[in-house]
């Protein structure tokens, strides 16, 4: 099956992950149990904070799903394809996100289908959770007009640099972005040179958190370059505003900080967006970088 162009980067991660973890059970086809269970690994996809903030544990609805999902030997060389309730699933979360208005289909609107489906292991599990299709629909809902208004209210702000939304690590790390876009003779900073800024812009304790894991940060920040050094150099002379995909980002970092009640944008709400909002490369270079999204809560 061909996977629909208007998924998010992050929907698509959960659907390779899904087929991953079916193929390593010894399955055929991955279903939607599977798609749920790789929700359940990407704690920086908008449904897995469904989930949380709905009250649900999503450590339990692992558990309860890890019985209902079959288990035999993997088999060398086989991958496995994708079963007709996945891709209905998949459809359905093209349509949920068409009738609440939404141009991007993510892990939220996968959510919705598995719940609006009524049948098979990730439902049953969902319901078990006390997880409703018409108040997460509601709440998915409401949260798209928000961002609506997130993404004309930071417009004219990221436009002309008025950064009295960000806290003062978010304001670093955009700074130290556009600095090194500047340094490669950019007229626009973009998602990747948010990622770098990022890393520039973590606080001490943070950074301490990962070379006690063994993450090696000037490491990480050379691959992080390297991919920025490959893209093609924009015009010289100009002023240094993001680009679309860096503007998108951050309004929706703003949206993030509205959900948890925050007055100004944090560095956590401008990487989760960047998981979000960002292309594959992006993603990779966070991955890369250690910002694990389980860290997230240590920086609000």
């Amino acid at each position: 099956m061909r996977l629909p162009d208007r998924l998010s980067d992050l929907c698509r991660v959960a659907v390779k992950r899904a087929q991953e973890e079916a193929s390593e059970r010894g399955a055929d086809f991955y279903d939607v149990g599977h798609l749920l269970m790789a929700i359940l690994m990407l704690p920086e996809s908008l449904a897995f904070r469904i989930l949380a903030a709905k009250g649900a544990n999503p450590a339990v609805i692992r558990a309860r799903l890890e019985e209902r999902l079959p288990r035999m030997p993997a088999r060398a060389g086989i991958t496995a394809r994708i079963s007709l309730p996945a891709s209905k699933a998949i459809n359905q979360a093209v349509e949920e996100a068409q009738a609440l208005g939404q141009s991007i289909v993510g892990t939220e609107h996968m959510l919705l289908a598995m719940l609006a489906m009524e049948d098979g292991a990730a439902y049953r599990v969902l319901a078990e959770s006390g997880i409703d299709l018409a108040a997460t629909r509601q709440w998915v809902g409401e949260q798209g007009e928000h961002e609506m208004r997130a993404r004309r209210e930071v417009a004219p702000a990221v436009g002309v640099f008025q950064w009295g939304c960000l806290d003062f690590a978010a304001r670093s790390a955009i700074q130290h972005a556009i600095s090194f876009a500047r340094s490669l003779g950019g007229s626009e900073f973009t998602p990747l040179h948010l990622v770098f800024g990022c890393i520039q812009a973590l606080p001490d304790y943070m950074r301490e958190a990962l070379r006690e894991r063994g993450v090696d940060l000037v490491r990480r920040e050379e691959a992080v370059r390297k991919r920025l050094s490959a893209l093609p150099e924009p015009d010289e002379g100009a002023t240094m505003p993001p680009d679309a995909a860096a503007k998108d980002v951050l309004a929706h970092a703003l949206l993030l900080a509205w959900r948890r009640d925050g007055s100004a944008i944090g560095l956590s709400d401008v990487i989760l967006a960047l998981y979000e909002r960002g292309d594959s490369a992006v993603y990779t270079s966070l991955q890369d970088s250690g910002l694990k999204a389980g860290d997230l809560n240590r920086l609000r």
